[in-house]
């Protein structure tokens, strides 16, 4: 499933490389960033506290409670906060186990995936 905020509003992730003592290069550092305070991705279901996951008909489904309200954060920060992406981009061959590639620095607009248990990602230029 392509991603909805992605898809209608662009988002942006800097990877900034990090090399090891020896001069090796190690897992870079990976930030997010959404430009976009009332944008669709900071309007989800308000039911945190209660359900793990939520789909495009979650209303429908779970009912009274489960409305979309706005929140401060979008809703693919935490994704990225914990680690639950992995880059998916076709122009770098050297890469961690998340698929980010060693010594590179970019920053850039981002095309996405849901895979369920992460967002799969890639730059969109």
């Amino acid at each position: 499933m392509s991603l909805y905020a992605i898809d209608k509003l662009p988002h942006y992730v800097t990877i900034t490389a990090r090399y090891g003592s020896d001069g090796d290069p190690i897992t870079p550092t990976v930030e997010f960033h959404c430009p976009w305070l009332y944008g669709g991705c900071h309007f989800y279901p308000g039911c945190d506290d209660t359900c793990e996951t939520w789909d495009i008909d979650h209303l429908e489904s779970h009912g009274h409670g489960h409305e979309r309200v706005h929140h401060h954060r979008c809703w693919l920060q935490d994704w990225f906060d914990n680690e639950a992406h992995s880059y998916a981009g076709p122009d770098f061959n050297d890469r961690d186990d998340w698929g980010l590639p060693y010594g590179v620095t970019r920053t850039g607009s981002i095309k996405g995936t849901f895979c369920g248990e992460y967002i799969e990602w890639e730059f969109a230029e």
